[in-house]
């Protein structure tokens, strides 16, 4: 079993421990790589993704309902290959407070279509996560969120990485699409390592 299957049982089995995990690795980032995740965060916000009218911007804890009522409406399927972190007001916040979260919004003038993060560790890994709205899939989003992240996490001192349900051949597809990515492991549990090359 490898660190990442570890890490998952944890989150899985013991969530107190986990949000602990968590917020310890957002403090221990906080006073070791500040200046990195800044760097990161300004390159994505400076991104020009290239479709009329849409727009990335940082989450904040103001935009809590927006997301939580976008992450209730993607389907079983979507749900199924995309699960970072429970759907709710008090995970959410969590998720944007703790340090160890970057999280964007696509908007698309005043509506959310997109929503991406990056979950970085101690270590100098970080892990990519995103969703597309259903009406907007198939326009090139998802892939204009992972090339953002890629763009900005390469040259940081960062390792980008993902994990991807390996019958999710639409995100597979959008991963290689936007950047150079390589298969580095095959989980028990049906899931692919992605590693963005350097």
């Amino acid at each position: 079993m490898n660190l990442v299957e570890i890490l998952k049982k944890v989150k899985l089995r013991y969530p107190v421990v986990w949000d602990w995990v968590e917020d310890i690795n957002g403090i221990l980032l906080g006073k070791s790589r500040p200046r990195r995740m800044s760097y990161i965060k300004r390159k994505i916000l400076l991104f020009s993704p290239g479709h009329d009218g849409l727009v990335f911007k940082d989450a904040k804890k103001e935009d809590i309902p927006i997301i939580v009522e976008f992450l209730n409406h993607l389907s079983a399927e979507d749900v199924a290959h995309f699960r970072p972190f429970p759907f709710t007001d008090r995970s959410l916040g969590h998720v944007i407070s703790c340090g160890t979260y970057q999280v964007y919004l696509a908007m698309s003038g005043k509506e959310l279509v997109g929503l991406f993060f990056l979950r970085f560790f101690i270590n100098r890994q970080c892990y990519l996560g995103f969703a597309v709205n259903s009406s907007y899939r198939g326009k090139g989003i998802g892939k204009k969120m992972i090339e953002a992240m890629a763009s900005a996490v390469k040259g940081s001192g960062f390792q980008l990485m993902s994990t991807v349900c390996a019958d999710n051949q639409a995100s597979i597809k959008a991963h290689m699409a936007a950047a150079q990515f390589e298969i580095v492991s095959h989980l028990s549990s049906d899931e692919i390592v992605l590693r963005l090359k350097n």
